[in-house]
């Protein structure tokens, strides 16, 4: 089990950054430039689309990896699947 921040709000760049390592988010995908973004970046830098991405698509995926872990394999498949956002 990976030991994060204390919080969630605190652990969120340090999840956002071990997914990356791990090699999630590496696609063309908007949300996966957003989250490469970020490594560069705060939340409040990005613009008003790149936000709303996060919070849809990026965010959801960091409350599993830091919560519950063990879903995360699954919900990330489920999530990147063709038509999931349509």
């Amino acid at each position: 089990m990976a030991l994060w921040a204390e919080t969630f709000e605190e652990a969120c760049p340090e999840v956002l950054a071990a997914l990356r390592k791990a090699g999630h988010f590496g696609e063309n995908r908007p949300e996966d430039n957003v989250a490469h973004k970020l490594a560069g970046c705060d939340l409040e830098e990005l613009p008003e689309e790149e936000l709303d991405l996060y919070e849809e698509r990026i965010l959801p995926l960091l409350r599993i990896a830091y919560f519950e872990p063990h879903r995360l394999a699954e919900e990330y498949a489920e999530r990147r699947a063709p038509g999931y956002y349509d």
